[in-house]
C-alpha cells in the first residue's frame, strides 16, 4: 500500500509540475496574444490610414487629369490649320515658311509680334494621291495671336479647329 502512495504521489509531483509549467506557457502565450492584438490593432489603423490617403490621392490625380485636359483644349483653340503646303517644303523649313507667310499677310510689326508655339504638318492618310499638298497646323501662344491673322486672312481659305485632337 506504502508503494501504491509513493507510486500515485510521484504521479502527483509530476502531473503538479506539468501543471506549473502549462500555466507558465499560458501566461507567456497570454502576454504574447496581447502584444499581437495591440499590433495587429495598430496594423488596422495604420491600414485605414493608407486606405483613406490612396482615395484622396486618386482622387488628387483625377483633378490633375481634368485640369491637363483642359489646358490642352485651351492650346488647342490656338491651332490654325494652313491647307495646301506644298510637299517640297521640308518639316524643318516649315518655321521659315511660316514666318514668311505671317509676314506677307500681316505688316511687319505685327508678324514680328506673333509667337508660335509649335509648327508641324499632319500625317497623310494611306489613301491620298502622291501628288496631294499637305496641311500644316500652327499653334500660336496667345489667342490673340491667332485672331489677328484671321482678322488679315478674311476671305482666304483657312480652317480653324478649336476641339481638334492632335
Amino acid at each position: 500500500m506504502e508503494a501504491i502512495r509513493e507510486l500515485m504521489a510521484a504521479h502527483h509531483r509530476k502531473i503538479s509540475a506539468e501543471v506549473a509549467t502549462i500555466r507558465e506557457d499560458l501566461k507567456v502565450l497570454s502576454a504574447r496574444l496581447g502584444t499581437v492584438e495591440c499590433t495587429s490593432s495598430g496594423h488596422t489603423s495604420q491600414i485605414e490610414e493608407l486606405k483613406a490617403t490612396v482615395h484622396d490621392l486618386k482622387q488628387l490625380a483625377a483633378l490633375h487629369d481634368q485640369q491637363l485636359a483642359t489646358q490642352k483644349d485651351k492650346r488647342r483653340q490656338n491651332n490654325l490649320k494652313l491647307q495646301g503646303v506644298a510637299d517640297s517644303v521640308p518639316e524643318a523649313e516649315l518655321p521659315h515658311y511660316a514666318r514668311r507667310l505671317l509676314t506677307a499677310l500681316l505688316t511687319p510689326k505685327v508678324a514680328k509680334s506673333i509667337i508660335l508655339d509649335n509648327i508641324f504638318r499632319i500625317p497623310w492618310p494611306t489613301t491620298a494621291p502622291p501628288a496631294a499638298t499637305g496641311d500644316i497646323i500652327l499653334r500660336f501662344q496667345s489667342a490673340r495671336d491667332k485672331r489677328a491673322v484671321l482678322e488679315a486672312t478674311k476671305g482666304l481659305t483657312i480652317y480653324t479647329f478649336e476641339d481638334m485632337t492632335l
